[in-house]
């Protein structure tokens, strides 16, 4: 769980504006969250497309802008929930707050999961492509 921390601690941190008495999530933590629910929402996308693919009679690749869709609601909608957390971060005690410790507003946690599904889709490209060099010298 993330350690509490006195109002000394508090008031020497560099959050000293988050209302809630936690301290900031380990990286570890977080990509080890963000791990679990890129798996969670990839299973539940993979699901979705065989399910309205064969409702409709179309292929699953042709499904992907919806799909996409579908994962940016995922992370954007937990975000902005009461729970103010996926399911895996809530599992591990993390929670999705601004700055003040409230809860995010819709519009700014489906900016957030847009810039999920950017940043994890340039990581599956890049290691999906090992034949590729990393940087063109």
């Amino acid at each position: 769980m993330v350690q509490d921390c006195t109002s000394d601690q508090l008031e020497h941190s560099p959050s000293k504006s988050i209302k809630s008495r936690h301290l900031l999530a380990s990286f570890r933590r977080r990509m080890v969250c963000t791990l679990l629910d890129v798996i969670i929402a990839l299973g539940i996308v993979f699901q979705a497309g065989q399910l309205i693919g064969g409702w409709l009679g179309v292929a699953t690749s042709e499904l992907s802008p919806a799909l996409v869709g579908l994962i940016i609601v995922y992370f954007g909608g937990f975000w902005a929930s009461p729970l103010s957390a996926t399911p895996a971060q809530f599992l591990l005690g993390l929670r999705v707050v601004t700055t003040k410790g409230d809860r995010l507003p819709i519009g700014r946690s489906l900016l957030r999961g847009c810039l999920m599904v950017a940043l994890v889709a340039a990581a599956l490209t890049i290691l999906g492509a090992p034949e590729q060099p990393l940087f063109f010298v």
